[in-house]
């Protein structure tokens, strides 16, 4: 049971964690980040370079009965 009194003395620690504090002082605070990030700082083609439906798998389908299940 020694693990879990680690795990007990790890969770009670206090650090500063800044994402926790960005997390509880703003709404939507990765809009920070993936504002700049993703459309301002990269000056490429939007689509094609940074466009975050491209980390999904292709899907093919029939129909589109299938898109929807």
């Amino acid at each position: 049971m020694w693990k879990w009194r680690l795990v007990d003395s790890f969770r009670s620690l206090k650090t500063s964690d800044p994402a926790q504090s960005m997390a509880e002082s703003q709404d939507n605070w990765i809009n920070i980040f993936w504002l700049a990030e993703m459309y301002l700082k990269q000056r490429y083609a939007l689509p094609v370079n940074s466009n975050p439906a491209y980390i999904f798998p292709r899907q093919h389908f029939e129909n589109e009965e299938d898109q929807i299940e």
